[in-house]
């Protein structure tokens, strides 16, 4: 481990860099890099601070399946705004011969009631992401995703998400839409030749998507 953070502005940057660590269980490898540029020292929060994975493989040691990580992670706070803005590109693949997936631009913004002392959540997801075998879908919330109570809900209780992909058979593009049914519910409608009409609506427990 090196690095410095100053102690006054907690500005700075650390590095961890991993060598066949184990806990006996797993084995870990590569390089975790953080920086810190922002502090509200009012609150103790973490304004603005990134982590940046280089080449992070951690192997089952049992299994000898390894899932490696190369990306960032962006994180901002706005304490007046009771905002928490979280941006992710990275690269996940799992070996050997494992499926490879990606976040690119992947931003999830949340709006708190508190961000302090947090008893609601509202959720704003945009992005897309890549899958090796399936291709891509591009990820918006056309209405944000709301959890009324975090301290017993574990799912949202309204909102909608869109994943919008390839043109289907019609020409327009297909898509799924997820609309939240109270906390425990959703409901997934499909659109599977492009027409602009979803096909198929089926609802699930959230615990089974």
């Amino acid at each position: 481990m090196s690095g410095q953070v100053d102690n006054t502005t907690m500005s700075g940057s650390m590095t961890l860099v991993f060598s066949s660590y184990s806990n006996g269980v797993m084995r870990m490898s590569g390089t975790l890099d953080m920086a810190f540029s922002a502090w509200d020292a009012a609150n103790a929060v973490p304004l603005t601070s990134t982590i940046t994975f280089s080449n992070i493989q951690v192997t089952n040691i049992s299994s000898n399946i390894t899932d490696r990580m190369d990306g960032s992670f962006l994180m901002q706070i706005n304490v007046a705004a009771n905002t928490e803005t979280i941006t992710v590109n990275a690269i996940m693949e799992q070996s050997p011969a494992g499926p490879q997936s990606k976040l690119q631009n992947f931003v999830m913004t949340n709006t708190y009631d508190s961000i302090l002392f947090p008893t609601s959540v509202s959720e704003v997801i945009s992005g897309r992401v890549f899958d090796s075998l399936q291709g891509y879908v591009d990820i918006t919330t056309p209405t944000p995703m709301v959890i009324t109570n975090l301290n017993t809900d574990l799912f949202p209780t309204s909102g909608v998400v869109l994943l919008t992909g390839a043109n289907g058979a019609l020409g327009g593009a297909t898509k799924a839409r997820l609309t939240a049914i109270l906390n425990q519910q959703v409901q997934l409608d499909i659109d599977v030749d492009g027409d602009n009409i979803y096909d198929n609506a089926t609802q699930y427990l959230w615990a089974n998507l």
